[in-house]
């Protein structure tokens, strides 16, 4: 098992492998009928989802797969990109890198709804274990403390720096957080962990866009009792310059 964690978040209370794992089968974020022709966007992922998995079009109301903490079972990813290859005729790397509009949170989650189903999707849940701001509005100093009230039973929250919310209110906010903040978030268990990050530069956007949206395809080391963080350019190590596929 395998956390993609948004790089704003913040763990505020202890969790381990049971959090994401049941019976052997990895925690599955889904909200049926959430994505609509107000989340034009959202619409686009799904279709383009679709269509690089070989799936019949389908209208929306479609379900939304996103959140900023998720778990991902990297036998399901291999099994996603060799049906995205199959179905393409390209390495996985070169189709994905070539869509202009993508998101690898709708397309594993259609693929384990539609393409492979059950069990994989037998732990599923609408619940975010992570509290997110998404607003574009930036928050004072008692919005983000009032924000965060909101916190249970979430594990993480999360207020990006593309709010611009002052990083002094969002520090001053945590630290009132009923928290037990990480490294001492995860208690039990093993737990491997990526860290999703942004560059500015086309060239480097477009390369994390492809490996490190995946990363959790190949090369982790597991670790005992606390997670192992990999840079951006060790992520593109083990998800591209690991694979036989050229790009």
């Amino acid at each position: 098992m395998a956390l993609v964690v948004d790089s704003a978040i913040e763990f505020i209370r202890p969790f381990g492998v049971d959090t994401f794992v049941r019976n052997g089968v990895v925690r599955f974020y889904r909200k049926p009928n959430e994505i609509d022709q107000r989340l034009p966007k959202h619409i686009i992922w799904g279709q383009v989802a679709r269509a690089l998995l070989g799936l019949k079009p389908a209208a929306p109301p479609y379900t939304d797969y996103i959140s900023s903490l998720l778990a991902r079972d990297p036998a399901i990813v291999r099994q996603m990109l060799a049906k995205v290859a199959n179905t393409t005729g390209r390495p996985w790397t070169t189709t994905i890198a070539g869509q202009l509009r993508f998101s690898e949170w709708t397309l594993y989650g259609v693929f384990v709804d539609e393409a492979i189903g059950a069990p994989a999707n037998s732990f599923a849940s609408d619940a975010p274990l992570c509290l997110a701001y998404w607003n574009d509005g930036p928050l004072s100093g008692q919005g983000a403390i009032d924000f965060l009230r909101g916190v249970r039973p979430t594990v993480a929250a999360m207020i990006p720096a593309k709010s611009r919310t002052p990083l002094a209110a969002r520090r001053a906010a945590l630290r009132g957080a009923p928290s037990q903040r990480w490294p001492h978030a995860i208690n039990k268990g093993r737990v491997t962990m990526s860290y999703r990050t942004r560059e500015d530069h086309r060239s480097r956007r477009l390369l994390a866009s492809v490996s490190l949206r995946f990363v959790v395809l190949k090369g982790f080391r597991k670790a005992s009792a606390h997670s192992t963080w990999s840079s951006p350019s060790n992520c593109c190590d083990q998800a591209i310059g690991s694979s036989n596929e050229t790009p």
